[in-house]
C-alpha cells in the first residue's frame, strides 16, 4: 500500500491523545456523579440537580438517630487514634444498609449517624424501622472481623420520629444540606429514652402511627414521657424483635 494512502486512513496527529484525555475527563465525571450521589442519596441529588434546594422547601421526612454506646469509655480505652479507626468501619456499615433501604445520610456528629428518608410510600417507614434491626445483623456477622481487628463489638440505640421539615442548602464556601424543624429535635431527645428505659430502638407515636408491618416486630408503648424542650408529654414505643428470626450466618468485611 502506497504510503500517501495509510496516511490518509490514519488518525490526525494528536488526535490519539486527545480521546484519552476525554475518556479520562469523561470517567471522572462519572466517578464524581456516582459517588455525589451515593454519598447524598438519589432524592437529594436529583433535587440538587435542579436546584431545588437553593430556596428552602417543606417536606415530609423520617428521621433516625443512631447513637454508638458507651461511646465516652470506649474513647478513654481505646484512644482517640483507634477510636476514629473503629468508628469509620461502624458508619461504612451503615451506609451501606442505609443506601440499600433507600435511606440518606444526613449527618456523621461525632459517634452518631443521622439518617432520613423522604417519604414517597408507607414502605418507607418500614425500611427506617428495618434499618435498625439489619444493622444489629450485619454486625453480628461481622463480629470476628471487629474483634480480631478492634478487639472492640459496636452497639447502637437508634431513635426514630417523622414529621414535615424545612429543607435548604447552607454556607457559601462549604455548602450543605440542611434540615430544620422540630422533627429533628424531638428525633435526637428520644435518645434519652432509649438510656432510660434500657431500650435499643424507640419509635415516636407519630411513626408508629404510619406502621405497616406485622411478626416478628413487638411495640412495647411507654407513656407520658417528658422530654427536654418539648412542650407536652409523648407516647413512644420501644420496638423488639424475636432474636430467632435473625439471620446469624457470617459476613465478609
Amino acid at each position: 500500500m502506497p504510503s500517501n494512502a495509510w496516511k490518509s486512513t490514519s488518525l490526525p496527529e494528536g488526535s490519539g491523545l486527545s480521546v484519552m484525555i476525554s475518556m479520562i475527563l469523561m470517567e471522572m465525571l462519572v466517578g464524581m456523579v456516582v459517588t455525589l450521589r451515593t454519598n447524598m442519596g438519589k432524592n437529594y441529588f436529583r433535587n440538587f440537580i435542579r436546584n431545588a434546594y437553593f430556596t428552602p422547601s417543606l417536606e415530609d421526612r423520617i428521621f433516625m438517630f443512631m447513637d454508638l454506646k458507651d461511646s465516652t469509655l470506649l474513647v478513654e480505652k481505646m484512644g482517640s487514634t483507634k477510636f476514629s479507626s473503629f468508628i469509620q468501619d461502624c458508619f461504612k456499615d451503615i451506609s451501606a444498609i442505609a443506601l440499600d433501604l433507600g435511606g440518606e445520610i444526613y449527618q456523621f456528629v461525632g459517634d452518631e449517624a443521622v439518617l432520613s428518608w423522604q417519604i414517597t410510600t408507607n414502605k418507607c417507614f418500614n425500611n427506617a424501622l428495618q434499618m435498625h434491626f439489619s444493622l444489629i445483623e450485619r454486625l453480628e456477622k461481622k463480629r470476628p472481623y471487629y474483634m480480631n481487628k478492634h478487639n472492640i463489638f459496636p452497639e447502637f440505640r437508634s431513635s426514630i420520629h417523622s414529621g414535615i421539615v424545612s429543607a435548604a442548602l447552607v454556607g457559601v464556601y462549604k455548602k450543605e444540606m440542611a434540615y430544620h424543624g422540630g422533627v429533628l429535635n424531638l428525633c435526637s431527645r428520644l435518645q434519652k429514652v432509649c438510656r432510660d428505659h434500657d431500650a435499643a430502638l424507640v419509635i415516636s407515636e407519630s411513626f408508629y402511627n404510619h406502621l405497616v408491618v406485622d411478626y416478628p416486630f413487638s411495640f412495647l408503648p411507654i407513656t407520658d414521657i417528658e422530654l427536654k424542650g418539648i412542650s407536652e408529654k409523648q407516647l413512644v414505643y420501644k420496638v423488639i424483635i424475636d432474636s430467632k428470626s435473625v439471620d446469624k450466618s457470617p459476613v465478609t468485611p
